[in-house]
């Protein structure tokens, strides 16, 4: 009996050790990692607005990230996040129209060749910022993936920081000193003084074709008809609230552009298909509009910080154009 109780006690000691443990990463991850991250500065400059009315609301993933700068474009804020997809997307579009009850005008939303992907999908991270907006068994059921999901709302839940190896390298490598204390303006982080162009050409060219074949060769599953069902219920979303959407294709680098084009087999038709989804889009809502200005920036490597991200100096240049598309747009109606 003696033995048993030893047992018992034992196991129970290593439980708490191990429930000890995890509080003490989740505090250091929640506080000190994730909570000083842009996607929780984000969120509470968003939250901490002092209108529920905004002109241009910028959502998407890294490009419209940094791309669209809210310095040049009045009453806006950037709420776009690194590696969303449009599952997040929607939820956040949806959060911020029924729970925060915004007006808005106008959103813009990040457009990618390879958005529609499954392994977009399956990449999804960063749950615990996440789960304030996703309903995870809903849309489990709509992915077919119920189990799945709520293993990633477990996961965000109960052990954020499993899994998230790779912002907490960057936190450690950074000291919170490049990243966690950027300056930060509604939202938009400052790229200042990181030049693509610092790199000569035939860098330029070996890094874009190596990017865009890294990036590429990771999807396997170009259409996934349920994320695209997620794409079509942010267009009947914008419709309900009366919002204009517009789907951007931001500026990327010429190499990147001509590597992509080599990396998906079947290109044409591939694009073909992508754009009968534009298409239908646009017969479901006559305020839904499509801009592909991924070539205004070739030959000027100079406003990239990357092959397929802007730095400071080109998103003020682009904000700049789409702000005259918009005028343009404004006109026509």
């Amino acid at each position: 009996m003696k033995i048993k109780h030893k047992q018992i006690l034992k196991f129970f000691l290593f439980v708490l050790i191990l429930i000890t443990l995890n509080q003490f990463f989740t505090h250091i991850y929640v506080n000190n990692i994730m909570g000083k991250s842009k996607y929780m500065r984000k969120l509470k400059a968003f939250e901490s607005l002092p209108t529920k009315k905004l002109k241009h609301l910028v959502l998407g993933f890294s490009h419209t990230n940094q791309a669209i700068n809210p310095e040049a474009l009045e009453n806006s804020f950037n709420f776009a996040l690194p590696s969303a997809n449009y599952i997040q997307i929607y939820y956040q579009m949806k959060y911020i129209f029924e729970n925060m009850k915004m007006e808005i005008k106008n959103i813009y939303l990040s457009f990618e060749y390879l958005i529609f992907g499954i392994d977009k999908e399956k990449t999804m991270r960063n749950h615990y910022f996440w789960r304030k907006y996703v309903n995870y068994y809903e849309a489990g059921r709509k992915m077919n993936a119920v189990s799945r999901y709520l293993k990633y709302w477990f996961h965000g839940t109960f052990f954020p920081y499993v899994g998230e190896s790779a912002i907490l390298y960057q936190y450690l490598q950074t000291s919170q000193t490049v990243i966690y204390n950027r300056k930060m303006y509604r939202g938009f982080y400052f790229f200042k003084g990181i030049k693509f162009s610092a790199n000569n050409k035939q860098n330029q060219k070996r890094m874009s074709i190596q990017r865009a074949k890294f990036q590429y060769s990771l999807f396997h599953t170009l259409y996934y008809q349920p994320i695209i069902d997620y794409f079509y219920k942010m267009v009947e979303l914008c419709k309900k609230h009366e919002v204009r959407l517009i789907l951007v294709r931001t500026p990327l680098h010429e190499e990147y552009v001509n590597q992509i084009k080599k990396s998906i087999k079947n290109f044409s038709d591939h694009k073909e298909k992508l754009m009968n989804v534009i298409n239908i889009a646009s017969k479901k809502y006559n305020q839904f509009f499509y801009f592909d200005l991924s070539k205004e920036f070739f030959g000027k490597p100079h406003l990239f910080t990357d092959p397929n991200h802007l730095n400071y100096e080109g998103s003020l240049a682009f904000t700049k154009i789409l702000k005259e598309k918009m005028n343009l747009l404004n006109n026509k109606n």
